[in-house]
């Protein structure tokens, strides 16, 4: 279950109102039902952040705590979450909208952590992150203007602050000021794991993450020579079912290496020329 705070209820209604609104003019969804937007959109886009035990390996199975009281002192590598409220809450199902720089300052996501969403397009799922996590650092990638034009005003019209960037990812990477920069890179995108890795790997730096969010198939078999040698390893494979039934995978895939110089390649042999 899903709780978001009411004030985070009142952003993501505006979020749905501006991008209905503007879907009619800029093709960026072809998921128009309200229903919709929030299971497919904002539920998937949470997910990630939801699943606690991606970033807090050593919490405890469940955490309890007396009525109101929070738990507190719960080792998430070496940094303690304080202030999560929780009664019986099982691992890896704690409230999103407990889910705070204060409540959860763990592993890569510790406050003002720097994430790139590549691939962004109508801004999932980093705009949910920076709803939940306004802490966070963000930039939001994407290759087609219409898309980056979109997200500036989306910006304004939450009143929430990201970065936008209008450019390729293979291109973007091989500059200085953005490879390797980053605690956490995720996508959406639906390119293929081993050519989504190449798109991705190069903004992460050493000791990082790289995110996939994929549907039922995970294809990480697919991807371990990708992985092997831009400088990956997959840490774990998590699975989960939306409210609707949809079946989705998040790969976890830490940055345990640099990204040798020359990748990644142009975008045709990333594409005809799989690293698999």
């Amino acid at each position: 279950m899903i709780n978001f705070t009411p004030e985070q209820e009142t952003l993501l209604q505006k979020l749905t109102d501006f991008m209905l609104v503007y879907n009619q003019k800029v093709n960026l969804t072809a998921i128009t039902e309200p229903e919709q937007i929030r299971q497919k959109h904002f539920i998937d886009s949470a997910y990630p952040l939801l699943l606690t035990d991606i970033f807090c390996s050593d919490i405890p199975d469940t955490v309890t705590s007396a009525g109101n009281v929070p738990c507190v002192n719960v080792p998430c590598v070496n940094v303690p979450c304080v202030n999560v409220p929780c009664v019986n809450v099982p691992r890896g199902t704690l409230p999103v909208g407990t889910l705070t720089p204060r409540t959860l300052p763990v592993g890569t996501l510790t406050q003002g952590a720097q994430v790139i969403d590549i691939g962004s397009g109508a801004g999932f799922p980093g705009v949910i992150w920076k709803i939940l996590r306004p802490d966070l650092k963000l930039t939001l990638l994407d290759s087609l203007r219409k898309r980056t034009d979109y997200l500036e005003l989306l910006k304004k019209e939450l009143n929430i602050e990201y970065k936008t960037v209008h450019a390729r990812s293979e291109e973007l990477s091989l500059n200085p000021i953005y490879r390797e920069k980053y605690n956490v890179a995720v996508s959406r995108a639906v390119a293929n794991l081993p050519a989504l890795s190449e798109y991705c790997l190069p903004f992460v730096k050493v000791g990082g993450l790289f995110l996939a969010m994929k549907g039922a198939d995970s294809e990480a078999e697919a991807a371990g020579f990708a992985l092997k040698v831009l400088g990956g390893k997959i840490r774990e494979v998590k699975t989960y079912t939306l409210p609707s039934g949809d079946k989705r995978s998040l790969v976890i895939i830490e940055k345990i290496s640099k990204t040798p110089k020359e990748y990644p390649r142009q975008r045709v042999n990333i594409t005809k020329k799989p690293l698999c």
